[in-house]
């Protein structure tokens, strides 16, 4: 079944890209750290998350149950 595309949909899509790309970026940081701290970067931060994984889970969270197969179907294949 087609959804429509909404506004909230929309900017959930780009809140998942964004939090893809900051964890990707944090997960390398943490690598290359071996072993050694790592200040976790703003947004991550801001939500109050020290991994990757919570941040995700944090922004999954605060998408709307109804939008989120539209969500979803708006992110890029290169987003996965």
């Amino acid at each position: 079944m087609p959804t429509k595309k909404t506004i909230g949909a929309e900017k959930a899509a780009d809140s998942i890209s964004e939090c893809l790309s900051v964890c990707a970026e944090n997960k390398r940081q943490v690598a290359e750290a071996r072993g050694q701290p790592v200040q976790p970067p703003l947004l991550m931060a801001a939500y109050n998350c020290s991994s990757a994984d919570d941040f995700f889970l944090e922004i999954l969270k605060k998408i709307r149950s109804s939008e989120l197969e539209a969500v979803l179907l708006l992110l890029p294949f290169s987003a996965a």
